[in-house]
């Protein structure tokens, strides 16, 4: 298993670090860790071999190459993250108050909101075609899937630029690059949703 450092993080933490925000940094940094983990926690159970771990500005990418695998074993891999957040959230929220606690909600929660969101590559995502899987074709799947990412970006993208967010905004320019890459790759994408289901 790989482990690599993208420039975008080392870039991100020395900003921390000049602009003295790196508590601020650090929380949020161990808020996404703590979700990639799960994932990783959950498909080591399961048997399925982690290729690399990246980590970015925009939080952790998990390359797994998944083997025979049921679609509710899938699901729990998939929603991992987001259950996380949502038991950090619940635990910090219930215990008693100190200085960083607002801070660690609101990070965990924009992590349970913006994962949710059913837009690629995020947990939302694919955990909507592997919903979709289970009732339709593979082209289907993937039409349907990219409409409903498509569309969930749009309305992003105006709130976005409404609230005139610059990381907001780069997130944005991102998540619009893989979907463009996504809808280019089309073929690619459905062999590897044949590969999964064998």
């Amino acid at each position: 298993m790989k482990v690599r450092i993208h420039y975008s993080f080392l870039i991100l933490l020395l900003l921390s670090l000049f602009t003295s925000q790196f508590i601020p940094f650090l929380i949020f940094f161990i808020s996404i860790l703590l979700h990639e983990l799960s994932h990783l926690l959950w498909a080591k159970i399961f048997n399925q071999k982690i290729v690399s771990i990246t980590i970015t500005a925009l939080g952790g990418i998990i390359d797994i190459s998944f083997r025979k695998i049921s679609k509710f074993k899938l699901l729990i891999i998939q929603f991992a993250g987001i259950l996380t957040n949502g038991i950090i959230y619940l635990i910090v929220y219930n215990g008693p108050s100190f200085k960083y606690q607002e801070m660690i909600l609101n990070f965990n929660l924009i992590l349970i909101i913006f994962n949710s969101l059913p837009i690629f590559p995020l947990d939302g995502y694919l955990i909507l075609t592997n919903i979709l899987s289970m009732f339709c074709k593979f082209q289907t799947e993937y039409m349907i899937s990219l409409i409903i990412s498509s569309f969930c970006l749009i309305v992003l993208s105006f709130y976005a630029f409404k609230l005139l967010s610059i990381a907001l905004i780069i997130i944005v320019i991102y998540l619009l690059y893989k979907n463009i890459m996504l809808s280019f790759q089309r073929d690619y994408y459905l062999l590897q949703r044949i590969i999964q289901r064998n």
